[in-house]
Formats: structure tokens, sequence, C-alpha cells
């Protein structure tokens, strides 16, 4: 099973959720530094990511205070969010006195043997009012500053799964050292998106194109779906032992003002022949008359396909793609 990277965070683990594993991946330099610097204050999605922040803010979240407790164990969660371009959930861990939630995926052996961890090695389910779905892919990290809670993460198959405005979510989690599952019922009530659109609109050099398949606004994110072919341009820096990554997506509003991406994708390997993206970012604080795409690329070591030196992006601009939102 693959890890998700965080950088600037605790160690997180991609956990299967209905059959499908999300790629590992990293916050931005700048949204980790925010981050780590967040104290815990009321609501745990305040430390979280700037959606996240923002839909507690607002007032958006829902509170299922659902909990299970199994050999003196408990898993609580607090809070829920669901806007169709994400479904998020904070859990809380009582009972046990152990520095991460998780289980550390460096030292396996040894904390399998220690009760309390959350095992991302088991897979999860989720079901939705009594029924198992496939495709989605979550990913679970810890909180900055505090050491009891984690948050499960759906970022990915939400669009295919068509999930209804209001369902029953079962969450079913593995602990060390405890034979009986951790078996969460959470009720889950979808906040509306402000604004969707389908552009279908490409652009394209060379033999690479892109097309932005849709682009829906809430109040909580914004979500950005691609598809992209063909081989990513490169420039004079990725030669040689360098080459380009695959290509990425920065998004900014009709003021130039950008929004974050909340997990950039990494994938230490070869850029593929074609790529489905449905990448998440945080939300504007007003909704635009328009979003520009700005495509760019990192440059990797051809060894092993990690991004090189300080993960400057290369931006190209002769692929920006602006697509107006209809306001009406």
């Amino acid at each position: 099973m693959k890890k998700v990277k965080r950088l600037g965070l605790t160690a997180a683990a991609t956990l299967v959720l209905g059959g499908a594993v999300i790629g590992s991946g990293f916050v931005s330099p700048a949204m980790a530094a925010t981050l780590e610097n967040l104290p815990v204050i009321g609501s745990i999605f305040k430390n979280e990511d700037p959606g996240l922040r923002v839909a507690a803010e607002k007032g958006l979240l829902s509170s299922p205070n659902a909990s299970v407790t199994h050999d003196g164990i408990t898993l609580k969660v607090s809070e829920a969010f669901y806007d169709g371009n994400r479904l998020s959930v904070s859990i809380t861990r009582e009972g046990v006195d152990l520095k991460d939630v998780m289980m550390p995926w460096q030292t396996i052996d040894q904390s399998e043997k220690v009760k309390g961890y959350i095992d991302w090695r088991s897979t999860m389910e989720a079901i939705v009012d009594g029924k198992p779905v496939k495709g989605l892919s979550i990913d679970s990290g810890e909180v900055p500053g505090q050491k009891d809670a984690f948050i499960f993460n759906v970022r990915k198959g939400l669009e295919e799964a068509n999930l209804p405005d209001q369902f029953e979510l079962t969450l079913v989690a593995k602990v060390t050292q405890v034979n009986e599952p951790f078996e969460l019922k959470i009720p889950i009530t979808k906040v509306q998106p402000t604004l969707s659109v389908n552009p279908e609109k490409t652009m394209s050099k060379g033999d690479f194109s892109y097309t932005v398949k849709q682009v829906q606004l809430t109040p909580g994110s914004t979500k950005v779906m691609i598809d992209s072919k063909g081989t990513v341009p490169v420039t004079e820096k990725q030669t040689g032992e360098f080459a380009a990554s695959k290509m990425y997506f920065d998004i900014v509003d009709d003021n130039g003002n950008s929004i974050e991406q909340i997990l950039i994708p990494s994938y230490q390997e070869a850029p593929k022949a074609q790529y489905h993206d449905e990448e998440l970012y945080s939300p504007f604080k007003t909704t635009p008359k328009s979003i520009t795409i700005k495509p760019y690329t990192y440059t990797v070591n051809k060894s092993d396909w990690t991004v090189a030196g300080e993960k400057e992006k290369i931006y190209h601009e002769d692929l920006e793609m602006t697509i107006p939102l209809n306001n009406n």
C-alpha cells in the first residue's frame, strides 16, 4: 500500500475506501508552513487546509457526535463536511496516551504490538445507506498540534459515485491490539454548490493537450476536472539527467488572485500518456467572473522521478486557458 506524503505535516497514510487508492502527494510549502503554526482552537477543521477552515468559520459543518468504544479505546466523530467536491470527517481517539494516532510506518513491526494505533494497512470500507460504495479514495492525516485527532478526506471519485444529498456514511477502522473493528455511523448532509460549469475547452502544444471537463465552486472548496494526454513540453532545464514532471495546474480569478491546491499529487514516476485529474483547491472568497488555468511542471530527477531542487514551478504561458463563469 502506498503512502501519502504531506510535507510539513505529521505522517499520513493513504487508506483504501471502496477499493481505490490515491497516489502520494505533498502540500504546498506555503500551506504547510501555515498549518504547522496553527493553534488548536475549537473546531478540528480550523487546523486543516483553507477549505475546511472556511467551512468551519462559515458554520457549514455538521456535528454527528458518533462514537464507538472497544476494549477501552474510543473513536469519536465530532465534525463532518460534504459539498460534492470533498467529504471530510474529523475523528478523535481516547483511551491511550500515544504520540501518533496513525501507526508509524517506519516501525510497523513494533507498532502493531502496541494498543491504540489506527492501522492504515486495513482496508477501509465505505458504506452509504447500508450499501458499499466502490471507486472512492481517501487520504488520512493527523492534525497539526493535536496528537489524538485525525481527519479522513475523500477527494476522488465523488462525482462518479453520485451520492445523495443526505445519507448515512459508515466508516470501519481497525485499531492495533483491538480485535473488534470500529464501525462509525455518520449522518451526512450536502452543502450545495455555488456554481458548476462544464467548459469542455481544450488547449494544446505539440502533441500535448488538456481539456477542462468541469469546474465546481462551493463555499468550502473548488474542484477542477482535467483530462490531459501527450508528451508534456520541456524547458532547457529539463534535459539530460533532468526531465519534466506531469503537468500540474494553478488557478487564478479574474483579478489575478490565486487559490491554493489542497493536495498536490507526486507520482515519482515517468509521466504517463494520459491523466484524468480531479483536483481540489481552496474556495474563492467571492465568486469570480472567470478563472484562468495556469499549467506548470516541476523539474524532476530521471533517476527516481523526485522533484529536483526547491520545487520551482515551470509555467507554460502558451497553454493558459481562461474560462468564463456564468454567475446568473
